[in-house]
């Protein structure tokens, strides 16, 4: 299930960016809004369902307790400070902000194809590991693509648009 919304994600991105090249529409506020916002939405619907099965599913999985999808979690914290703290300056300049949304949506649906396999507890790791590098990637990108592309006095509006959608797939998400 988690694969198959973050290959969602993927396709309706890069699907959306298609159609603006091939129909010459202007990389407007309004496009480029658009698209970002959806992955936004969807990512975030991949991330609530994630976090919010995973514990169960380690539980059912591999007998993981509070304890130590606690510690998990902190790991999975660690990554993401990691990506997001050292990480997405160099990304940013080697990829631009496009590449970098790329490569999070494809690492991150690595990531979660992997979660159907993961028998032993290092490939838990790796799939996590993943998971959080793909959404410490895309999240910047996101609010730098839409900051990047929005006029100044539209900025605030837009960027409350994606936090109010990102808010609301974090209720729907985990239902």
């Amino acid at each position: 299930v988690f694969a198959l919304i973050t290959f969602a994600l993927l396709l309706t991105f890069v699907s959306v960016i298609s159609f603006i090249a091939r129909t010459r529409i202007p990389a407007t506020t309004a496009t480029i809004g658009l698209a970002a916002i959806i992955v936004a939405a969807l990512g975030g619907l991949a991330m609530a369902a994630m976090e919010s099965t995973y514990a169960l599913w380690m539980y059912d999985a591999h007998g993981w307790g509070a304890k130590n999808t606690g510690l998990f979690f902190g790991y999975i914290g660690i990554v993401l400070v990691i990506v997001q703290g050292g990480l997405i300056s160099p990304a940013k300049k080697w990829l631009g902000e496009r590449g970098m949304l790329y490569l999070g949506l494809a690492i991150i649906t690595i990531g979660m194809s992997l979660v159907a396999v993961s028998d032993t507890v290092l490939l838990v790791f790796v799939n996590g590991a993943l998971i959080a590098a793909g959404y410490g990637l895309i999240d910047p990108a996101v609010n730098s693509l839409i900051s990047r592309n929005t006029p100044a006095d539209q900025q605030g509006a837009v960027m409350g648009v994606l936090q109010s959608v990102s808010s609301l797939t974090r209720i729907i998400g985990p239902a």
